[in-house]
């Protein structure tokens, strides 16, 4: 039981290394994270794809508050290693999109509201300093903004 889905960098193979997320692998969460990520400034996973990965599996590990005694239902492997269950392999490209699901080849709408809520979340959960948090929220405004003017 869970809400499992692959998040790997466009063309994703078997070799390739992904996250792995127990919980929150719907796309409304995955939307959040990367436009979280993009708020953030984050190097786009077309741009550097090791360090973009790192720092998406740092996010989402700080979204999900992981304790070092815990469990963050979050793990790393290679696409191979899992078996494609609840939402399948998200893979994402330049600018933090989704470009494809392998497992649900037909994007379909999604609730962009609890995107932004879940962006919004990552975002203070990477306990930025009272300086910078506004800068990124109203950064994540400007997107959301961008993102509503072409729906």
């Amino acid at each position: 039981m869970g809400n499992r889905a692959l998040i790997a960098i466009h063309p994703a193979k078997k070799t390739s290394p992904c996250i792995y997320v127990h919980w929150s692998g719907g796309r409304e969460s995955i939307e959040g994270f990367l436009m979280a990520a993009k708020a953030l400034g984050m190097r786009s996973p077309e741009d550097d794809p090791s360090y973009a990965l790192a720092r998406l599996t740092q996010l989402i590990g700080n979204f999900f508050g992981g304790e070092p005694d815990g469990y963050l239902s979050l793990g790393l492997g290679l696409v191979g290693d899992f078996a494609l269950e609840d939402n399948g392999l998200w893979e994402i490209g330049g600018e933090w999109k989704i470009i494809r699901n392998k497992q649900y080849p037909q994007l379909e709408a999604y609730d962009i509201p609890l995107s932004i809520r879940t962006a919004k979340q990552a975002v203070y959960a990477m306990n930025l300093d009272e300086d910078d948090e506004p800068k990124v929220l109203d950064r994540l405004d400007d997107l959301l903004d961008e993102y509503l003017q072409y729906t």
